[in-house]
């Protein structure tokens, strides 16, 4: 019984040779589905420093001297951040999908960075000498949250995304049974 199935694959194990995909709408709505399809993301511990003037009584009265201050307040963040980026295939038109015997045809849509995620659980503060207001923190953690994706950019994540995107979208539509499969 098992050289009856050899050579087969798992759908036509499943279903018998003569199975045959519906390649209309269906494979228009499949894809819309998937959606956003997330192809690579980037990782990233950021560390920001800042320091300013000490607010302490010694560098109040050495002020009042003339003096410069002495000594220096010190704040050290340590921000994990994380950028997803991929394809959305829900922008895919119905008109940009082609479908020949057994070959599929897409025309995909850019890659894009789906989103930056940067939690404040993910903040360690590992250095906080002085006093520092809440909001200076929180303002520290939103310019993370503006380099962090401008980070992923210089690396080169949408590139990266487009090609390892490309490689496992061909791998899925051939699962679907296509033989060949072409994305512009």
């Amino acid at each position: 019984m098992a050289d009856k199935y050899a050579g087969l694959g798992f759908f036509d194990t499943l279903f018998g040779k003569g199975m045959q995909l519906e390649k209309t709408a269906n494979v228009v709505t499949e894809i819309h589905n998937i959606s956003e399809f997330t192809s690579a993301c980037y990782y990233e511990e950021l560390v920001l420093t800042d320091v300013k003037d000490s607010e302490n009584t010694t560098n109040t009265v050495a002020s009042w001297f003339g003096k410069d201050p002495v000594s220096k307040d010190e704040i050290c963040l340590i921000i994990d951040g994380k950028v997803r980026a991929g394809f959305d295939l829900s922008k895919v038109p119905e008109d940009a999908i082609a479908i020949t015997s057994d070959t599929l045809t897409i025309t995909l849509p850019k890659t894009e960075i789906f989103d930056v995620i940067v939690n404040p659980s993910d903040c360690e503060v590992y250095v906080e000498d002085g006093k520092w207001s809440h909001e200076h923190v929180t303002a520290m953690q939103a310019s993370a949250r503006e380099r962090i994706p401008e980070d992923a950019l210089s690396y080169g994540i949408l590139e990266q995304a487009d090609k390892i995107g490309r490689e496992r979208l061909t791998d899925l539509f051939k699962t679907f049974g296509f033989n060949t499969v072409i994305l512009n």
